[in-house]
């Protein structure tokens, strides 16, 4: 799964053109629950729970 796959499928619809510098929160649609798919998303992809300070580190495209 690429990251405009995982972006995508947060966010429940196709993702905007972004770069690896973009913030989530600017993102038009960001928000906090489009921020816990995200994170369900990732855990499911990795196979494993992920820390609280991973999830508090991610805020930019390249991050996730």
């Amino acid at each position: 799964m690429n990251i405009n796959d995982l972006l995508s499928n947060a966010l429940q619809r196709p993702v905007p053109p972004t770069t690896s510098s973009t913030m989530l929160a600017e993102i038009p649609g960001w928000d906090s629950v489009v921020m816990v798919r995200l994170m369900v998303t990732l855990e499911e992809a990795l196979g494993r729970e992920l820390a609280e300070s991973e999830i508090e580190a991610v805020a930019t495209v390249a991050d996730v």
